[in-house]
């Protein structure tokens, strides 16, 4: 977590396979999946994203397929 701007902006980045283009426009909506053989109930984006907002906030989702993902959360203080 890093401060900018008054705002604290929570980075978190793995380096897994990504997420592909045509999935990054619902992974926040409640209930999608990108596969049916992951487990899990395919709210846990859609949840951060509404407690984000809620508090004033936006999330950002940057994902390259083989290289990874990286999430920012910003929050104003």
């Amino acid at each position: 977590m890093t401060k900018n701007k008054g705002q604290a902006v929570i980075k978190v980045k793995d380096e897994g396979i990504g997420i592909a283009k045509e999935h990054l426009l619902y992974i926040e909506q409640s209930f999608y999946q990108i596969n049916n053989y992951a487990t899990g109930a395919g709210l846990g984006l859609a949840i951060v994203k509404k407690m984000v907002e809620l508090h004033g906030g936006t999330i950002n989702i940057i994902s390259k397929e083989g290289i990874g993902t990286t999430i920012l959360i910003k929050l104003p203080l």
